[in-house]
């Protein structure tokens, strides 16, 4: 069993945890193949997906020889599957973080907290391909996982809030805004773990923060329930401040 992890960067480790490894247009086949879960990918789409700037032969060519490289670095019998027309790997031999992030995001509460383990950043994060077709197929992918990603944040922070689980509440929220800094959301979800935590002032400061951000970014202003919330922390900090 290998263990694949393409989100937040690219690592193969094989069954004694040693890295694998491999050049760049082979990461990026590997990581477009591991995402396809049991599919057979054309080999036309893979050679213009990795090789689209070259020619047709060359392309196809290119992907054949990566292909090579893959088949002699991960050493295990039947991995890849291939035929003249498809390509595709036996997923049973390979644990993939992006497939069990997709698969734990939609579960129930205890898989969603899971998940957010499994999230570490973008996929295939520093891997740069100059082709454009992988450029386009990476920014896809990468938003649809980073917006699964904020639902997971936003639901396992909320929960944890509710349980009253605060330092979980705090690094969950406190993930969700960094993976977007313009999520009210998340910003709420922060400032109310701040309050549970006692730390009023510091909620005051990550709305301030967030304040900031909307103006110089998109010119508004924050929603009417960010500010409603702000001003009741506020008022709750003066009143502690009068009655002692």
């Amino acid at each position: 069993m290998f263990d694949l992890e393409i989100l937040g960067g690219f690592s193969l480790r094989d069954g004694h945890g040693a890295v694998v490894p491999l050049p760049r247009k082979a990461r990026a086949l590997l990581a477009c193949l591991a995402l396809a879960a049991g599919r057979r990918a054309p080999r036309d789409r893979l050679a213009t997906l990795l090789w689209g700037s070259s020619a047709d032969d060359q392309a196809r060519t290119s992907l054949r020889q990566s292909l090579a490289v893959l088949r002699r670095s991960v050493e295990a019998p039947g991995w890849l599957i291939a035929d003249a027309d498809t390509v595709g790997i036996d997923g049973a031999m390979f644990r993939v973080d992006a497939v069990s992030f997709q698969d734990l995001a939609a579960g129930d509460p205890a898989r969603q907290v899971a998940a957010a383990e499994l999230y570490r950043g973008d996929l295939l994060d520093g891997l740069h391909i100059a082709e454009s077709g992988f450029e386009g197929w990476l920014t896809v992918e990468r938003a649809r996982l980073h917006d699964m990603a904020i639902r997971v944040f936003e639901a396992t922070a909320a929960a944890a809030l509710a349980e009253r689980r605060t330092d979980a509440a705090l690094a969950l929220a406190g993930r969700l805004v960094a993976l977007d800094p313009l999520n009210e959301a998340g910003c709420r979800l922060a400032m109310q773990a701040c309050v549970q935590a006692g730390r009023n002032a510091e909620a005051l400061r990550r709305y301030r923060q967030l304040q900031a951000r909307l103006r110089r970014e998109l010119g508004v202003a924050p929603e009417a329930e960010t500010t409603a919330l702000h001003h009741e922390i506020a008022a709750r900090r003066r009143q502690a401040g009068t009655m002692a």
